[in-house]
């Protein structure tokens, strides 16, 4: 394993990723990797935009494939790799909206006639009376179900959140059922392995079989059985009362837990402005101790520059009420869990560029460069635009130039 593979697991793992979402990320980095024959670190920002292309026009991947691709790429360069990249440098490709596959109530029925075994039986009504997920579904234990709130606790469900679904009289009867046949200890719906449940591939193998046995001509999976939760119960008028813009509004902001007051200044010279003026109190502080004159009679002055006029070496004062002064100060500063960045010395703001540049110059160290266009053929790619060097195999060798083999003269004729 190279030293970049364990780095990007460790920050994957630091990140809080999803076991699932840290395999794909890895299945589709490594992937990358092989096309090109070296290492993502070696690669730039074109050469991800041609392996983009070359998912899309070569390999036929849907749009949502691309995406997860796009998605575990980002990570990997902003995250572990620490390039100065946005992630508007990763276009995602777009996706088609598709309209979901619902069950009408007779086939509803029909399906869960085909179903065999109370334990499937009872799972997959929980995936269509509560509204949950297939993984939410089989980590279910019998704690969760709460009968007299006529609620279901889900453990960890998308994002490690927990949250609360509901639970109907009529599927309470057929858990009580389910309960009174098989007598679950800990989780709803156990392994044969024991300390164990279920796993997806089970519940969703028999969801495919009952479909199948049905006769229903709709694609019909776990997933299906929640969107006809959904459906149905806006039929039914359950959630007409949040179809109205301003009680969607409301219910929104009761879920909110605190309030986050914006304020947003002209940009007066243009976006790079904004950024500029945001970069100095995310690099400094909002105002240092040498720029405080005095404290007196509830004022304080302090010194400051004016950008705007162009007169950045002669300072001028101001005096503001400490109310107003603290007010101001406090706008400027960041929020929890946001660390400052300082850098002193030659690497300072105002200086990296022109130090970093006399730095290299004084090591003799070569001035980085991005990498040649790349075309879109894969071979050309592999052999033509970046071969590894024949010495290390590590390394990209850019050829400038081609030095034909040097021929010795041939020997004059024998005067004998």
């Amino acid at each position: 394993m190279t030293p970049l593979r364990q780095r990007f697991i460790k920050d994957m793992h630091l990140g809080g990723l999803a076991p699932a979402t840290q395999r794909s990320y890895l299945h589709y980095v490594s992937d990358f990797a092989r096309f090109y024959n070296t290492s993502p670190e070696h690669l730039d920002l074109e050469a991800i935009r041609q392996y983009e292309l070359y998912l899309l026009h070569e390999k036929k991947m849907s749009p949502q494939s691309i995406n997860a691709f796009v998605s575990s790429v980002p990570f990997l360069y902003l995250t572990t790799l620490e390039m100065p990249w946005g992630k508007e440098c990763f276009p995602r490709v777009r996706c088609a909206k598709k309209l979901p596959v619902v069950l009408s109530r007779e086939e509803v029925a029909r399906f869960f006639e085909n179903v065999a075994g109370l334990k499937y039986r009872a799972a997959l009504m929980i995936c269509h009376g509560s509204g949950l997920r297939i993984s939410e579904t089989v980590s279910l234990k019998v704690s969760d179900i709460d009968s007299q709130r006529m609620l279901l606790r889900v453990r960890d469900g998308k994002g490690g959140k927990d949250r609360y679904a509901m639970l109907s009289p009529r599927l309470l009867a057929v858990l009580r059922s389910y309960w009174r046949v098989a007598r679950p200890k800990d989780y709803l719906f156990p392994s044969w392995r024991e300390g164990r449940h279920i796993t997806c591939g089970a519940l969703g193998g028999a969801c495919s079989f009952a479909a199948k046995k049905s006769g229903i001509q709709k694609r019909i999976t776990t997933h299906t059985l929640r969107h006809t939760f959904a459906t149905h119960l806006l039929e039914s008028g359950t959630l007409k009362v949040l179809q109205p813009a301003s009680s969607f509004a409301a219910c929104l902001a009761s879920q909110a837990t605190r309030e986050w007051v914006v304020y947003a200044k002209p940009p007066f010279g243009g976006p790079q402005q904004v950024l500029e003026y945001l970069g100095r109190y995310t690099h400094r502080v909002a105002i240092s101790h040498q720029r405080l004159q005095s404290l007196k009679d509830g004022n304080v002055t302090f010194q400051w520059k004016d950008y705007r006029q162009n007169d950045k070496q002669n300072s001028k004062r101001m005096t503001l009420a400490s109310g107003e002064f603290i007010r101001r100060f406090l706008i400027h500063t960041l929020p929890n869990g946001f660390p400052r960045i300082r850098y002193f010395g030659f690497l300072s703001n105002r200086h990296r560029k022109a130090k970093l540049k006399r730095c290299r110059e004084l090591i003799r160290h070569p001035v980085l460069q991005l990498l040649p266009h790349i075309p879109n053929e894969r071979q050309t790619c592999i052999e033509k635009v970046i071969p590894p060097c024949p010495k290390c195999q590590i390394g990209i060798m850019i050829r400038i130039g081609f030095l034909p083999p040097y021929r010795w003269p041939e020997r004059p004729p024998d005067s004998s």
